[in-house]
């Protein structure tokens, strides 16, 4: 496992609750001492990596939706996606885990293929995703589209500001039907020569959960304008109606999702599309005793998110444990780089193409780690390991 181009070797017996400096490799190296700058420096991309050529050039389509939970990839809920992964070349996931419980955090470990404890050094320091660099060196025009405003946040607009386009949509209710147009039009009168890397970011499952009328399966339901921020012990009492609300905005947008495949239907019968639909993060309701997502308390229905990760031609399977930061090394072995860059340069992920390695770690942190919260899980194959930093050096943890 590697930290942001940091190597070390993790022995299968290392006991995790004793020396957390060998446990979690070159974490010690993410905590400032005192009255140091929080933009600290990490080797990204490893040493003198440089930009390879890519061998095969296939669209990529990113799918990110808000505050999406695992247990939603079902066929009661999210009958197409379901469907389309039975149909197509996909990878599947047992777990699949955002970087963290909110957008910010989840979105980066997305794009850059890091936990997302790295997030303060990559975005103060203004350092751009080694895998977007790759794919716009190799002439692919990137676009983005948000219906949750995540450009208005001044971090985020390092990573948005990557890409050669990215617009923003309403987080309304026609919010994600304007997505679905946007695409369409972008398909339409695209540059055909060119191959693309398109973002989505779809706001439905978001509080207050939207969704048009007819996709009013699951009842009874809150109005749309109940109160979210109320205290969590008072709307406990209408849990009910609040999760089938948010079971409906999962239909609708299992439902916009057929549309985008749509649009996308010439790419996929080309054998050219891969496709990728994750979460930002996941939503409790009252799973452990609260509601919502934003309190940094890393239990699944937070951070676990559904995973569709289809690429054309490979051997659909199952995985035991994925992390966001698995996408960026699968995609650019599945296109191939001529030189080879090890994944261990540029990420903390794996390609899932490659066969599962026995001793992986999947980390989650709580947003603001380690500089404002203190939480931390280490997930394997088989267990689930919580930490809290508690001590102000870094590896002070418990």
């Amino acid at each position: 496992q590697t930290s942001g181009g940091i190597q070390k070797e993790i022995s299968r017996d290392q006991q995790f609750g004793s020396v957390i400096l060998e446990a979690l490799p070159g974490f010690q190296l993410f905590y400032p001492e005192k009255n140091t700058n929080l933009a600290y420096i990490i080797d990204y991309p490893k040493g003198k990596t440089g930009i390879p050529k890519i061998k095969r050039k296939p669209n990529v389509l990113f799918m990110m939706i808000e505050s999406l939970r695992a247990d939603m990839m079902d066929k009661a809920y999210m009958p197409n996606i379901m469907e389309f992964q039975e149909k197509n070349d996909c990878i599947r996931s047992n777990y699949h885990y955002s970087g963290s419980h909110t957008t910010h955090y989840g979105f980066f470990s997305l794009f850059y293929g890091l936990n997302s404890y790295n997030y303060h050094s990559m975005i103060v320091n203004g350092k751009p995703s080694y895998p977007l660099q790759v794919l716009k060196e190799n002439g692919y025009a990137s676009k983005g589209i948000a219906c949750s405003n995540i450009h208005g946040n001044r971090h985020e607009r390092v990573i948005t500001s990557q890409m050669d386009s990215y617009d923003i949509c309403d987080s309304s209710d026609s919010g994600d039907r304007d997505l679905v147009t946007w695409n369409d039009d972008f398909q339409k009168s695209r540059d055909k020569s060119k191959p693309f890397f398109m973002f989505n970011f779809l706001f439905s499952p978001h509080h207050n959960f939207f969704y048009p009328p007819e996709f009013e399966k699951f009842k009874p339901v809150i109005a749309k304008d109940y109160n979210h921020f109320m205290n969590s012990d008072k709307l406990k009492v209408d849990k009910e109606k609040i999760f089938n609300r948010y079971k409906n905005s999962v239909l609708y947008t299992d439902h916009l999702f057929s549309k985008l495949m749509e649009i996308y239907e010439s790419e996929l019968k080309a054998d050219n599309l891969i496709v990728v639909f994750v979460g930002d993060h996941a939503e409790e309701f009252w799973d452990r005793g609260f509601f919502s997502h934003g309190r940094p308390y890393l239990i699944n229905q937070r951070t676990q998110t559904p995973l569709l990760f289809c690429l054309p031609g490979i051997e659909s399977k199952a995985v035991p444990v994925t992390s966001h930061t698995d996408i960026w090394p699968t995609i650019l072995d599945y296109m191939g780089t001529n030189p080879l860059i090890p994944s261990n340069d540029f990420s903390n992920g794996i390609s899932l193409l490659k066969p599962y390695p026995e001793n992986k770690l999947t980390i989650v942190t709580g947003t603001g780690y380690p500089f404002h919260t203190k939480p931390l899980t280490v997930i394997t194959s088989t267990q689930k390991l919580w930490f809290n930093k508690s001590g102000e050096r870094f590896y002070d943890l418990k």
